[in-house]
C-alpha cells in the first residue's frame, strides 16, 4: 500500500505542528520517523492514518484520499498503535488480542486462527491466559502490538501499520523479534510507518527514514543518506560517529561528548 503525502500541514490553535511535508512511501517498506521531541512525529502518524484532519495538503493511500475512507475501511486496512494504549479492565491476554478482529466480518474459527498465529509470532503463548493488568510494561506492549497485528494479519498485502514508539518498553530480545516480524510482513506488502527514538534501529531495519525538525521534513531517503553527522547535528544538536559493523551498509551510531 503506497502512501503519497503532498504539501501536508497541521495547525492547532494557530500553532503549526506540521508544515509543507511532501514525501512518497513505497508499498511494502518500513519507514522510520525520527526527530527530536516536539518535532511532529506523532502528529504526522495521526494525520497520515486519518485519525486527525489535515489543515492543508493531501494524503493518498493507493490513490485514495485517506480522509475519504470510511471508518470500516480504515479499521480493516490500518493497524494503529499509539504511544499509550490504556486498558483498565481485567481481560485475559488472548481476549485483548482478539479485539483486533472486531472490525472483520469473518468466522469465529478464522478469527481464532489469526489470533493463535499472531500470539505465536509475538511469543505470547506462555502468558495468553494471564490477566492483562498483571503484566509488566513490556509484556503489555507486546500484547498491544499483537492486537494491532491481528487487525491486519489476513490482509497484509494491502495494509498499513502505524506504530508510535513500539519499542519503548521492550527489552533487546523483543525489540529484535518485533523488527524481524515487521521485516517479514513488509515483505508481504504491508507498509509500515514507525516512530523511533533509537536511530540505530532505524539504521538497521528501515528502508526509508523521515527526519523531522520543528514540524518540517528536514530530509528523507535511505538511512545512510539521512542519518549523517551533519543532519543529526542539525536536527538533534548532537555530534555523532558512525562505527562499522559486519554489514557495511548498517554502521552503528554513537553520540560524542561536545
Amino acid at each position: 500500500m503506497s502512501i503519497v503525502i503532498s504539501n501536508l500541514s497541521y495547525v492547532i490553535d494557530e500553532s503549526p505542528l506540521l508544515q509543507d511535508i511532501t514525501v512518497r512511501v513505497q508499498s511494502g517498506s518500513i519507514v522510520a520517523v525520527v526527530g527530536p521531541n516536539g518535532s511532529g512525529k506523532t502528529s504526522l502518524l495521526k494525520v497520515v492514518n486519518g485519525e486527525t484532519a489535515t489543515s492543508g495538503g493531501r494524503v493518498m493511500v493507493d490513490d485514495e484520499d485517506t480522509h475519504s475512507l470510511s471508518l470500516q475501511q480504515r479499521a480493516t486496512r490500518f493497524g494503529i498503535l499509539p504511544q499509550q494504549a490504556d486498558l483498565d479492565f481485567p481481560f485475559r491476554v488472548v481476549e485483548v488480542v482478539q479485539m483486533g478482529r472486531i472490525p472483520h466480518q469473518t468466522s469465529m474459527r478464522a478469527n481464532q486462527a489469526v489470533v493463535d498465529e499472531v500470539i505465536e509470532e509475538m511469543r505470547l503463548q506462555n502468558i495468553r491466559d494471564r490477566v492483562y493488568l498483571t503484566l509488566s510494561g513490556g509484556e503489555k506492549q507486546r500484547v498491544q502490538i499483537a492486537r494491532v497485528l491481528t487487525q491486519i494479519w489476513d490482509a497484509r498485502e494491502h495494509a498499513c501499520l502505524f506504530l508510535d514508539e513500539p519499542t519503548a518498553a521492550l527489552d533487546l530480545s523483543h525489540q529484535l523479534a518485533l523488527f524481524h516480524t515487521l521485516e517479514s510482513i513488509a515483505g508481504m506488502g504491508t507498509t509500515i510507518m514507525v516512530v523511533l527514538h533509537d536511530v540505530n534501529l532505524a539504521l538497521r531495519f528501515a528502508h526509508q527514514v523521515l527526519l523531522l525538525s520543528k514540524g518540517r521534513l528536514l530530509t528523507s531517503g535511505a538511512p545512510l543518506d539521512v542519518l549523517t553527522p551533519e543532519k543529526m547535528r542539525e536536527a538533534f544538536e548532537v555530534d555523532i560517529e558512525l562505527f562499522p559493523t559486519n554489514d557495511p551498509a548498517r554502521p552503528f551510531i554513537l553520540t560524542r561528548n561536545r
